[in-house]
């Protein structure tokens, strides 16, 4: 009775020439062997393979590499603030205010929608649930300055260290006494309860991002209008922690923050300035196939046939990543495991010497 093992060790082994003085990338690769578990060991079928193959190490001039495209961007490298600048100040030529920077992204035109998007579903929220109203029955509408006050309640308790959110407007403690300077439990509880950030007549029930959607472009928008990128960019995942009951929270072993939403990123490699974002919401129409390649494609739309040098780890790199890139006028540059990336990816592909090309660059 025969029985067929295959064993595929991959190992890479710099040598140093002592004539030449140059490093060598060496790979080793140890194949198939098929044995007999009761014929003697002289029977035994073996197929001999080579002990090693060299390539050309990456100080070695390459002649057949192709040339990175030049940087061409549509926009001049630096902050653009144009005339949002007016649009937060009155008096001052200096943004010498946090608000200032806060009010760049959440503008009074964007907040001013979100009022009317909250109004309209505290409306029909008193209507099922009347302790939300008013005194007189009624929904008492949110305007932008009660709004700016809620924002910057959530963003406080999200940095409080206390359990529970009603423990902000308690007697016990000064923080109680702080919260209820900017306004009661009850009305924090409603506009929490019909907070909307999109038009709620507009809800389509196939996208489980619907109720960001507004948001979500409006932020994406403002990101890349406010600062202009220069050559280099990053691409990779970003984890945002949360305790929430969702469909699409992920789960990353190994992070600082394991569970949460998780968010495809692109920014820049010199400042980590986000440019664009993405969310990802689980393979629910089922499993994606390279789902790296159309991360990386979507993300990289703005900055098409600019000239950009974008960078990323061995979860996106590929040959076709690669090659479509350089389609849509970007240079690329990834790490790469060898052995599950490009040996498997291009077993049927025949190598021509070049270690470039062994980890697509």
């Amino acid at each position: 009775m025969y029985m067929n093992v295959y064993l595929l060790f991959v190992s890479i082994s710099h040598m140093t020439d002592t004539h030449s003085n140059t490093s060598t990338v060496t790979l080793i690769i140890l194949g198939m062997a098929s044995h007999s578990r009761t014929g003697p060991k002289s029977a035994r079928k073996r197929k001999c393979f080579p002990d090693s193959v060299s390539y050309p190490s990456y100080s070695d001039i390459d002649s057949q590499a192709p040339k990175p495209l030049p940087f061409k961007p549509i926009h001049p490298f630096g902050i653009d603030l144009g005339s949002m600048r007016q649009a937060v100040q009155s008096t001052s030529n200096m943004m010498l205010r946090e608000i200032y920077f806060f009010m760049l992204f959440f503008t009074q035109a964007v907040v001013a929608d979100i009022c009317s998007f909250t109004n309209r579903q505290g409306w029909e929220l008193v209507l099922n649930c009347p302790s939300y109203s008013s005194y007189q029955g009624a929904w008492m509408e949110v305007t932008p300055d009660e709004f700016y006050r809620f924002l910057g309640l959530l963003i406080y308790i999200g940095f409080s260290i206390l359990p529970d959110s009603h423990r902000h407007w308690g007697t016990k403690s000064l923080q109680g006494s702080w919260a209820r300077g900017f306004m009661s439990h009850d009305r924090y509880k409603a506009l929490l309860a019909a907070l909307h950030v999109v038009d709620p007549t507009t809800d389509d029930n196939q996208d489980r991002l619907r109720k960001l959607h507004y948001l979500m472009d409006h932020l994406k928008q403002k990101c890349q209008q406010l600062f202009r990128p220069n050559q280099n960019l990053a691409i990779d995942e970003r984890m945002v922690k949360s305790k929430a009951r969702s469909g699409f929270k992920q789960y990353m072993k190994g992070k600082p923050t394991r569970w949460g939403f998780k968010l495809w990123v692109i920014a820049t490699s010199d400042s980590g300035y986000t440019l664009v974002f993405n969310v990802y919401t689980g393979s629910h129409d089922g499993r994606v196939t390279d789902l790296a390649t159309k991360v990386v494609e979507s993300l990289l739309q703005p900055f098409k046939d600019q000239g950009h040098n974008v960078w990323f780890d061995n979860f996106y790199t590929s040959p076709a990543l690669m090659v479509k890139l350089f389609e849509m006028g970007t240079n690329a540059c990834g790490t790469c495991r060898v052995i599950v990336n490009c040996f498997l990816q291009n077993l049927k592909t025949s190598y021509d010497g070049n270690a470039r090309q062994l980890v697509g660059i």
